[in-house]
């Protein structure tokens, strides 16, 4: 893939984000029959030390947590929105905080300004990475329909991360960050069958009604 074109190509694709959003998500969930290897899916996208950026795993909670969860998600789905937005700060009061859960977040681009807000979250560290991404989904609506996509995008990272348009910009055409999240997505889709965002597996079987309830019921059935 020639990345350097690839990247030239994304502030076009911005101009069209708003559409792709009404798209993007696919089915909200995945079927519940998807079961997969646990420790496959846990061990699929490990985060790689020595490189710049967070090129694997984005990680929430102790390593010793007795339930995993792994959440496949596209900054520019309204459904993972809502999930960053109303659900995941219950699951981390009160199964992440305390111990319970590690929640394993990983990105499933769905297009080119999935692609950029991605690349430019994980451009520093994990705590970089954690702040941006929360942001990126809290304000959703404003940088998929601006019509100055990275505009947009660069100015909450500003003000988020205090980062600047040149660090933003070099961030936005990273080749190595935008073939790991490009390797992330293709494994999420051929090994563990994601085709729509949100996709989370508790213990490596999905949820098809990830609203916090049921989600609560399911995480602690496992913990039993």
């Amino acid at each position: 893939m020639n990345y350097q074109k690839y990247a030239k190509s994304l502030r076009a694709l911005g101009a069209t984000a708003a559409l792709l959003m009404a798209s993007a998500c696919g089915d909200s969930g995945t079927e519940s029959s998807n079961i997969v290897d646990a420790e496959d899916l846990i061990a699929a996208n490990l985060y790689v030390e020595g490189k710049e950026g967070v090129w694997g795993d984005i990680v929430y909670g102790k390593a010793d947590a007795p339930v995993t969860i792994v959440e496949y998600a596209s900054l520019t789905c309204p459904h993972c929105a809502n999930f960053s937005k109303n659900t995941f700060p219950k699951v981390k009061e009160e199964f992440i905080n305390t111990g319970k859960v590690r929640f394993i977040y990983r990105n499933y681009v769905m297009n080119g300004a999935d692609m950029v807000a991605s690349a430019v979250a994980r451009c520093r560290d994990m705590e970089t990475a954690k702040r941006l991404m929360k942001v990126y989904f809290s304000r959703q609506r404003e940088w998929a329909s601006a019509e100055d996509l990275n505009g947009a995008l660069a100015s909450l990272a500003r003000r988020t991360a205090n980062m600047s348009r040149t660090e933003f910009d070099s961030c936005a055409s990273n080749r190595g960050l935008m073939a790991s999240l490009t390797e992330m997505t293709k494994n999420g889709r051929e090994q563990f069958r994601v085709v729509a965002t949100p996709t989370i597996f508790v213990d490596g079987v999905s949820v098809d009604d990830f609203q916090w309830e049921n989600l609560k019921a399911v995480i602690e059935k496992a913990q039993n």
